[in-house]
């Protein structure tokens, strides 16, 4: 089978999987093993392990109840953008910004060089929607609070474009043929505005002010990728 044959099985696979839990109601626990016993690395893995957990572990309760219901019944599909091509997981190098601009209460994501551009992200290419986006965050005045997480829009959902300001790719084969029905892709930001709201603040926050709230602990910072990691 081709590349793309592998893809479009595995989003076969995931529909009859997710049909098959409807009709014999199946638990959350038995739609994992449904979807481990077919031994192959599909798309909506990325959305269950990543993107969802990390998004209901950090987002704000505002930001859970908006999207929450979408995110676990699917009716958005997740990523998680942390790997730059320049610095691997490395988050304390990380060159992506989220700048806070008190005038519009939002964020500006910006990838400012070519190493910033997010890679390797699994289920990127072809796939998301939305994304978990890990990125330093520039208060007013230019001061640097370090990597933390925001949500963002990729795609529109009404025909899957990716959104003006974002470039979006798909990296291509991998070595020996691996993973190839999940699509990891590649992504550059260009002034991309987001709501305040977007950013995941159940343990730091930015006022409206521009005033960086710390969490109670600095690694709670780190909570997304450590959860992954231990995935």
């Amino acid at each position: 089978m081709t590349r793309t044959e592998r893809y479009k099985r595995g989003l076969a696979m995931t529909n009859r999987i997710y049909e098959l839990q409807e009709q014999h109601r199946w638990s959350d626990e038995e739609t994992s093993l449904a979807f481990a016993s077919l031994d192959e690395p599909l798309p909506i893995i990325v959305h269950t392990v990543a993107f969802q957990p990390v998004f209901l572990s950090q987002g704000s309760p505002s930001l859970i109840a908006k999207y929450a219901p979408l995110i676990t019944t699917r009716g958005i599909l997740g990523c998680y953008l942390q790997t730059e091509l320049g610095h691997g997981t490395n988050v304390s190098q990380l060159e992506t910004t989220a700048t806070y601009i008190p005038e519009t209460r939002e964020f500006e994501i910006h990838s400012p060089t070519l190493t910033s551009s997010k890679w390797w992200i699994g289920a990127l290419g072809k796939t998301s929607t939305h994304g978990v986006v890990q990125a330093k965050l520039i208060l007013p005045g230019g001061k640097d609070a370090g990597p933390h997480l925001f949500f963002v829009q990729l795609r529109n959902l009404e025909d899957h474009k990716v959104l003006p300001g974002i470039v979006i790719g798909d990296i291509g084969p991998k070595a020996l043929a691996g993973f190839s029905p999940t699509d990891n892709g590649f992504a550059r930001f260009d002034h991309v505005r987001i709501p305040k709201e977007n950013m995941l603040s159940k343990f730091a926050q930015v006022t409206d002010e521009g005033e960086y709230v710390q969490p109670p602990h600095a690694k709670l910072s780190y909570g997304g990728m450590l959860y992954i990691r231990a995935k």
